[in-house]
């Protein structure tokens, strides 16, 4: 349990150069790539936006005990305030620097005999789908593949979306998720990999298997069409 804090100590923590919960914006941002790089080694699979949501969600949580540390003095209580709330900007200016957007909610928290709300941040992936003319479709343009216009949407955004560097792996990944949210109709590999080539020129030998190209960034991708695609 953290100790009541004098002015002298908050102080000292918020003037010093390296991280810790009261530091300054400057020894924030100067000790981020340190501490992103030491996230990265504990959790293997994590990307920096998945850093910077942890960073958010951390400050959010734990801004109302290490507040009520501090000496009841009005300077230490502003520092407090524009340091967090500039830490916060900057944590948001990087999500948007990475392509996402950081969207706020509240979750409800039990505790005994009271409840409160604590501010939860997410990040999703920005994009836009206005600008693309897919909404302007009216009808599926691929009835025979797909089940209905929001599942060809789905696909056609992805297909904007992807990355030729790792097109096999994109293209397979998205055959196999539409196929597990029953978006596809029975379409087997091969005639899939034949409509590819006939409707968008593109190649393919085979599909990879889901679980050879399936990771958060494809899957955080993937969820945000979804949710976006009318």
């Amino acid at each position: 349990m953290m100790k009541d804090l004098t002015l002298e100590e908050y102080l000292s923590l918020l003037k010093g150069f390296t991280y810790n919960q009261y530091c300054s914006i400057e020894a924030y941002k100067n000790t981020y790539s340190k501490r992103f790089s030491e996230y990265k080694n504990e959790i293997i699979d994590s990307e920096e936006i998945d850093f910077v949501a942890d960073e958010l969600n951390k400050i959010a949580s734990t801004k109302e005990e290490l507040l009520s540390k501090l000496p009841y003095v009005d300077m230490a209580q502003k520092n407090f305030e524009i340091s967090s709330n500039k830490k916060l900007s900057f944590l948001k200016e990087k999500a948007q620097e990475l392509g996402f957007l950081i969207e706020e909610d509240f979750e409800v928290i039990y505790d005994r005999d009271y409840s409160y709300q604590l501010l939860k941040y997410s990040a999703k992936q920005n994009i836009d789908l206005n600008n693309e003319g897919l909404n302007t479709l009216k009808v599926n343009p691929h009835p025979r593949e797909f089940k209905n216009l929001k599942a060809y949407k789905v696909f056609e955004r992805w297909y904007q979306e992807r990355d030729e560097k790792t097109q096999l792996a994109d293209m397979s990944y998205v055959y196999w998720k539409l196929r597990e949210d029953n978006l596809l109709h029975n379409i087997k590999p091969a005639e899939y990999i034949d409509w590819l080539n006939d409707e968008f020129q593109i190649s393919l030998s085979k599909l990879k298997q889901l679980h050879l190209c399936e990771n958060q960034k494809r899957n955080r991708l993937y969820s945000t069409i979804k949710d976006l695609v009318q």
